[in-house]
């Protein structure tokens, strides 16, 4: 937020004010063009999604979106002289689907040792567009997803050597005999003729633990303790 308050993509209601308060309080929403709230991304005061929307949607949020990608991919650590974004994502170009509309418009991956401050998380403008991160939560999944490792765990065969999170929801609408939506970009990761029996073996939902409850604990009472057996 501050970044978007110094290139005027943002404004604050009191003019000689530099900082704001938590969940973007003070916002000048009549001049404002984009905000920052949470860890995942740039939001664009759009009409039609955000109660008091400025831009148009069409050229004008094209052109703006591109614009601020464009700028925040140079946005360099004046203390290091090292560019900090390794890529910015605009949505509507990467994504699909009816629930686009309401995602963030640009998503920011940023590098290694960088992220979106805990100030920003809560929608907060601060006086500095770098601030050192003291505290003890150093890791998480703010950087791009191209530097992140990570590890897929499964004990049954898939029929893909790179599995991507958004196979997981597809993959479970399969093996529940459902049909993936045509506007989900994920692929089923296990075999075409897989079912839900076949992956899960002999599991029996019933005897799962209950998250945090006492021992013994299930999710569902046992089937003959149901009311009326079922």
């Amino acid at each position: 937020n501050s970044w978007l308050r110094d290139n005027g993509y943002l404004f604050l209601e009191d003019e000689n004010a530099t900082t704001s308060g938590e969940y973007l309080e003070g916002i000048d929403w009549s001049r404002t063009r984009a905000f920052a709230l949470g860890l995942t991304g740039l939001f664009i005061n759009r009409k039609g999604r955000e109660r008091s929307g400025i831009v148009e949607e069409g050229t004008e949020y094209r052109r703006l979106v591109q614009e601020i990608a464009d700028k925040l991919g140079r946005l360099v650590d004046p203390q290091t002289g090292q560019g900090c974004v390794r890529r910015v994502a605009v949505s509507h170009q990467f994504f699909q689907g009816p629930y686009r509309f309401d995602a963030p418009d640009l998503l920011v991956g940023w590098e290694g040792g960088y992220r979106h401050s805990w100030e920003c998380a809560t929608g907060q403008v601060t006086e500095n567009v770098f601030s050192d991160n003291d505290r003890s939560w150093s890791g998480d999944h703010c950087v791009d997803p191209s530097i992140v490792p990570g590890v897929f765990l499964c004990n049954r065969a898939i029929a893909t050597e790179t599995p991507r999170l958004v196979d997981i929801p597809a993959s479970v609408l399969r093996l529940f005999g459902q049909e993936i939506p045509g506007y989900m970009q994920g692929k089923m990761i296990f075999p075409e003729d897989a079912s839900a029996g076949s992956v899960s073996g002999m599991l029996d939902p019933t005897s799962l633990s209950q998250s945090g409850a006492a021992p013994g604990a299930l999710i569902f009472p046992a089937r003959e303790r149901r009311a009326g057996g079922e």
